[in-house]
C-alpha cells in the first residue's frame, strides 16, 4: 500500500508545482502588461460594489511626467483643488475652530458652511511636519448631476512624508461632516522609473439620498480618470 502511494503523491506534488509556476507566470504577465499600459499613458480604472453596503469603491492609476515631489506638491495643494479637479466648486483647508463651528451649527448646504469659514484658509505649512506624518481638515463642495443636490464634506486628512527619501508619499482621508453618507480615500505617489511618477487615487463613496444608480456611479466613480488627468494638466502647467 505504501509503495502505491508514493507515485500518486509525487504526481500530486508535481501538479501543485506546475500550478504554482503557472500562477506566478500569469501574475508576472499581468504585472508586465499593467506596467506597459501605464508607461504608454493609459489611465487604468476599475470600481466595484461593496458587500452589504450602498457605497462603491473605485481606483484610478496613471503616470505623471514629473518627479514624485512635484506631483505631491500638486495633490496637497488643497486650497486650489477647484482649479484642476473635476466637479470641485470650492475647496480649502479648515482650521479646528472652524470645524467646531460646523459641527455645532450643522449647516445643511454649502453656503452655510462657507459662511462659517474665514476669508483666508490656512496654509498646509501650518499643519506640516516635514519628513513625517501630520493631520488636518479639508472642506470640499462638489457639483453633482441633477436632480441630486450638490454635496459638501469636511474630512480629516493624514499626510505621510515619512518615505519621502524613496520618493513615496501618501495622503488618506475620512469623513467628519457633510451631506455624504460615506466618503474616504487615498492618494498614493511613488516613482515610476526615471523622473516619472505613478499616481493612484482610491475612494469609497456613498452620496446618500434617493437617486438612480447611474447617477450614483457618475458622481462616485466615473470621474476618477478625470482626477488623474486633472493632476497631469496641473503639473504640466507649473
Amino acid at each position: 500500500m505504501g509503495i502505491l502511494e508514493k507515485p500518486g503523491k509525487w504526481r500530486l506534488n508535481c501538479c501543485l508545482a506546475v500550478l504554482t509556476i503557472w500562477g506566478f507566470l500569469q501574475h508576472a504577465a499581468l504585472a508586465a502588461d499593467l506596467q506597459g499600459r501605464l508607461a504608454a499613458g493609459e489611465i487604468i480604472f476599475h470600481s466595484r460594489d461593496l458587500p452589504d453596503s450602498p457605497a462603491r469603491e473605485a481606483e484610478a492609476t496613471g503616470v505623471v511626467e514629473a518627479p514624485p515631489l512635484k506631483v505631491w506638491e500638486t495633490v496637497t495643494d488643497a486650497n486650489n483643488f477647484r482649479e484642476f479637479l473635476p466637479r470641485m466648486v470650492n475647496s480649502r483647508l479648515v482650521r479646528f475652530e472652524e470645524l467646531k463651528r460646523i459641527l455645532q451649527d450643522r449647516p445643511g448646504a454649502p453656503a452655510g458652511v462657507e459662511a462659517i469659514l474665514g476669508p483666508e484658509p490656512p496654509d498646509l505649512a501650518s499643519f506640516r511636519i516635514p519628513g513625517g506624518k501630520f493631520a488636518g481638515y479639508f472642506y470640499g463642495h462638489v457639483e453633482v448631476p441633477w436632480p441630486l443636490r450638490d454635496r459638501w464634506y469636511v474630512v480629516r486628512v493624514t499626510w505621510d512624508e515619512s518615505a519621502a527619501a524613496r520618493g513615496i508619499y501618501t495622503c488618506s482621508w475620512s469623513l467628519v461632516a457633510g451631506n455624504l453618507r460615506e466618503y474616504r480615500g487615498q492618494w498614493q505617489v511613488e516613482p515610476f522609473g526615471g523622473h516619472r511618477t505613478r499616481l493612484t487615487y482610491r475612494v469609497v463613496t456613498d452620496p446618500g439620498g434617493l437617486a438612480p444608480q447611474f447617477l450614483v456611479e457618475e458622481f462616485s466613480t466615473k470621474t476618477l480618470p478625470q482626477v488623474i488627468a486633472g493632476v497631469r494638466a496641473r503639473v504640466a502647467s507649473r
